[in-house]
């Protein structure tokens, strides 16, 4: 691809109601291939539909109690004149053991509904897992499809203006070829809801992802490794207001290594 192309729409999100019918196994064939696509692009539309899946298991494992034969008469009773004439009232025996199986229905179904809450709550990824999962995604599908570079060029001059003119700030780059590490190129890609540059390194036959963008926190952040995924690394860090991912196939020493060799970017025009 040439720097004046530009990469193909991704494919819009998924309603909530055509991923509850995907999770529940209901709807078009059709729909079920382009949500299914969809998905293994998306981690956050993945985290919904898996977290939907769960939803429909619990739900159908629920307990399920059988009412005392006291209870139909107590609740007719209770509603005398409107579900037809009032019966016999219950004993007070009767009432007693249908308001015990009632108040012990309604105390089980809450701690069902706290249950499941805690479960969604454990359940949910992080903002860094969350993230750690899209760059990656992002990575892998740089390298199985042709949107790997959109820029080739190994002159920082070249490959920052190139960035800043597509973007609404503007990356630190740098080349480490005299490291091992030299630069290749760019693209722009599309990570915590919003563009963000893809600089490309190489390392022998190896590719290096590094993803930037403004960060929320302005203090800068040492660099934490994610846990690897599929032999994929990933290392994070936060440096002069942006976020800063390095993803790769390299084993984590040689990746922690260009970490360093990046260092601190020189200041450009």
């Amino acid at each position: 691809m040439t720097g004046t192309e530009h990469p193909a729409p991704a494919s819009p999100h998924p309603t909530s109601k055509a991923l509850g019918a995907y999770a529940d196994g209901e709807g078009e064939s059709v729909d079920a291939m382009r949500i299914e696509a969809h998905l293994r692009e998306c981690a956050q539309c993945r985290t919904r539909a898996e977290t939907l899946a769960a939803l429909r298991t619990i739900a159908g494992s629920a307990v399920r109690y059988d009412a005392p034969p006291g209870l139909r008469d107590d609740v007719h009773y209770a509603l005398d004149g409107i579900a037809g004439p009032a019966p016999r009232r219950p004993p007070r025996d009767a009432r007693a053991a249908a308001w015990r199986w009632a108040t012990g229905a309604m105390l089980a179904a809450s701690l069902g509904a706290l249950t499941l809450s805690a479960l969604l709550v454990a359940g949910a990824p992080g903002a860094e897992e969350r993230i750690a999962e899209e760059v990656t995604a992002a990575h892998i599908r740089s390298q199985l499809g042709e949107h790997a570079i959109d820029v080739a060029a190994s002159d920082q001059h070249v490959v920052k203006p190139w960035l800043a003119q597509r973007l609404d700030f503007s990356p630190e780059v740098v080349d480490r070829a005299a490291q091992g590490f030299p630069l290749a190129g760019a693209r722009v890609d599309y990570v915590d809801r919003r563009r963000v540059a893809a600089l490309v390194y190489r390392r022998r036959d190896h590719a290096i992802d590094v993803f930037v963008w403004p960060a929320d926190a302005r203090a800068d952040a040492p660099v934490v490794a994610a846990p690897a995924y599929r032999g994929y690394h990933r290392l994070h860090w936060v440096r002069d207001g942006f976020n800063w991912w390095a993803v790769s196939d390299l084993e984590p020493d040689e990746l922690g290594a260009f970490v360093q060799a990046l260092g601190r970017p020189t200041t450009q025009p």
